[in-house]
C-alpha cells in the first residue's frame, strides 16, 4: 500500500513513527509532505530525510518564484480541479503566504508577496504535486486538516483523484481523536451511527457523564487545549533571558543563512509580539479605554445574543468559515438583524486577549447595540446569560448545546447535525434575520439526540494524548490515558488502520 503523509510542523515526527507502527501489520512505501523546514532543522540530522521520498514545502516556494507564470496553465487547474470554488482558496488558507510575515504574533495583512508571486507559488506547487502523487501512485493520503498552500492541494488533488482521503481530526471530546475522509467536517459514520443508535452501553454512559461533568464543572478542558497561566512574569523574563540568544540568530547567524519563508521576520520583534505586547495592550485598555468593555453587571442586565471571537489568522476562519474573514464586519452585520429588545454581546478568545490592535477593539465597540465584555468574564457565563449564541466554527457552539441554548453557525462543524431544533446551519447571511427569530422562539433541546451524537462520536474514536504527549506541547493532559509514546502510537496506527479499511460513505 503507497500512503501519502501530508505533515504539518511537528506533525512529520508523529507520522514517521505511525508509519512504522503499521509497517508492523501492512506492507507501506510512504511517502511524506513536509512545510516545515526549521522543525526538520532543529530536530533531525542533516542527512536524515536522504533515505525517505519526500517533497518539501520550500523548495516549491522557493523554486515558484522564480518560474515563468503561465496564464493558460492557471485557467486549466481552476477548471480541472476548483470547479467549485476559486484557486485563491488555496493560497489565502496559508496563512504565511497570505497573512503576512508576523501572522502567528498578531493581525498581519501585508504580505511580502505580490499578487503575481502568489500565483507562481501556487502554479508551480501545484504542477509538482500532482507530479509527485501520479509518481507515487497513493493509495491513501493521511494529514491534518490542510493549513498550508500544498497541504491545501494535497487533497484536492486527491479528491479529484478518488485517492482516499484521511483527515485527522480532534473531536474535542476529552481526548478522543478521529479520522474524516472529507474536507467538510461531516462524519457519515457518526451520522449513521447517532441514526441507528450504533454504540454500546459503556460509550452511552461515558456521554452522559460528559454532559454531567461539564455542567458540574461550567465546561470540562480537552486534551491538547493551551493551559491559561497567568505568566506575566514568565513572559518577562523569558523575553529578557532571549535576548543574547536571539541577537546572535538575529545578526551573527541570519546574514550568512539562505531566508525562505520558514525563517523570515526579526526574531526580538517576534518575541516582543508574543511575549510583552499582550500584557501592555492590557494596561493602556485598563487604563485609557475602559470604556470599549463592558462589566460582568451590566451584561448581566441586558437581553441578549452571544458571539464570540475567534483568534486571527486560523483554520476556524480561513479554511472553516469561508468568506468571513473580516469579523467586524460580521459583528455588524449580526447587529443589523437583532430582534427588538435585543443586543449582541461580543468577546474576545481566551488565547487572544489582547493580542489585536487597540482601535480592533475600539472599532467593534462603536458599533450601535454591540456589546464588548471585558476580557476577565468566561464564556461560559455569557452562554448562560445569553438568549442564543452564534458562532462561526468554534467549540462554543457545542458547549452551548449542552447548556441548552439555540446556536446559529455559519461555519462548518461536526456538531452541526445534531438536531435542527437546537441549531442552525447558514451558509450565507440573507435569511439571518429569519433564522434568529425561528431559534429563539422554536427551540427545542433535545438531550438524547446530543448524547447519542457524544456517544457515537466517541465508539468512532480512539483516546490518544496527541498534543501533550506525541507532539510534546505544554498543553492539558489526560492523566488516565497512555503517558508513554509509544503506547499513544500504537493507538493512532489502530485507528488509522481501521479508517485505512473502511469503505468510504
Amino acid at each position: 500500500m503507497n500512503i501519502l503523509y501530508s505533515t504539518m510542523g511537528s506533525y512529520f515526527k508523529v507520522f514517521y513513527h505511525l508509519n512504522m507502527e503499521l509497517n508492523d501489520s501492512l506492507t507501506i512505501v510512504p511517502s511524506f509532505y513536509i512545510s516545515d523546514k526549521n522543525y526538520i532543522e532543529k530536530t533531525f540530522k542533516k542527512d536524515f530525510l536522504q533515505n525517505l521520498n519526500t517533497i518539501k514545502e520550500w523548495d516549491l516556494i522557493n523554486n515558484g518564484l522564480q518560474s515563468k507564470l503561465v496564464n493558460e496553465r492557471l485557467i486549466e487547474i481552476q477548471k480541472t480541479y476548483f470547479g467549485d470554488e476559486s484557486i485563491w482558496r488555496s493560497i489565502i488558507n496559508d496563512r504565511r503566504l497570505y497573512n503576512g510575515t508576523y501572522c502567528k504574533y498578531k493581525q498581519d495583512y501585508f504580505t511580502k508577496f505580490k499578487e503575481e508571486e502568489l500565483l507562481k507559488i501556487f502554479q508551480y506547487s501545484f504542477d509538482e504535486i500532482e507530479k509527485h502523487i501520479k509518481k507515487t501512485e497513493p493509495d491513501c493520503v493521511i494529514g491534518p486538516i490542510p493549513t498550508t498552500i500544498g497541504e491545501y492541494l494535497i487533497f484536492r488533488i486527491a479528491k479529484k483523484k478518488n485517492i482516499k482521503t484521511l483527515i485527522f481530526r480532534h473531536t474535542k471530546i476529552k481526548n478522543y481523536y478521529s479520522f474524516l475522509n472529507n474536507l467538510n467536517e461531516v462524519n457519515h459514520e457518526v451520522d449513521s451511527s447517532i441514526l441507528e443508535k450504533n454504540f454500546s452501553d459503556k460509550n452511552f454512559n461515558e456521554a452522559k457523564n460528559y454532559i454531567h461533568d461539564f455542567k458540574l464543572k461550567k465546561g470540562v478542558l480537552y486534551e491538547g487545549t493551551i493551559k491559561r497561566d497567568n505568566y506575566f512574569f514568565k513572559a518577562i523574563f523569558t523575553f529578557l533571558s532571549g535576548i543574547p540568544k536571539n541577537f546572535i540568530k538575529e545578526y551573527f547567524i541570519k546574514p550568512f543563512k539562505k531566508n525562505d519563508l520558514h525563517s523570515r521576520g526579526n526574531e526580538f520583534y517576534k518575541n516582543y509580539l508574543f511575549y510583552l505586547k499582550p500584557y501592555l495592550n492590557n494596561f493602556i485598555l485598563k487604563l485609557f479605554h475602559k470604556n470599549y468593555f463592558s462589566s460582568f453587571d451590566s451584561i448581566e442586565k441586558k437581553k441578549f445574543i452571544y458571539f464570540p471571537l475567534h483568534s486571527e489568522p486560523e483554520i476556524a476562519i480561513t479554511f472553516l468559515s469561508k468568506g468571513y474573514y473580516n469579523q467586524i464586519e460580521l459583528i455588524r452585520e449580526i447587529s443589523f438583524n437583532l430582534p427588538a429588545g435585543y443586543c449582541l454581546v461580543v468577546n474576545e478568545h481566551p488565547r487572544n486577549k489582547a493580542r489585536r490592535s487597540i482601535s480592533y477593539y475600539k472599532s467593534i465597540s462603536k458599533i450601535p447595540n454591540v456589546y464588548l465584555a471585558d476580557f476577565e468574564i468566561k464564556s461560559h457565563d455569557l452562554i448562560n446569560l445569553s438568549s442564543l449564541v452564534i458562532v462561526l466554527s468554534g467549540f462554543i457552539g457545542f458547549e452551548s448545546l449542552i447548556l441548552k441554548k439555540p446556536v446559529i453557525c455559519f461555519g462548518k462543524t461536526n456538531y452541526s447535525r445534531i438536531s435542527q431544533k437546537m441549531i442552525k446551519f447558514l451558509p450565507n447571511l440573507n435569511k439571518l434575520y429569519n433564522e434568529i427569530i425561528d431559534s429563539l422562539e422554536s427551540f427545542k433541546h433535545e438531550e438524547d439526540k446530543l448524547i447519542s451524537f457524544i456517544a457515537s462520536v466517541i465508539s468512532h474514536s480512539e483516546p490518544i494524548n496527541f498534543y501533550s504527549v506525541l507532539l510534546n506541547k505544554n498543553r492539558v493532559n489526560f492523566k488516565e490515558s497512555s503517558q508513554d509514546f509509544h503506547l499513544n502510537i500504537e493507538s493512532l496506527a489502530k485507528l488509522t488502520t481501521r479508517k485505512i479499511f473502511e469503505k468510504d460513505k
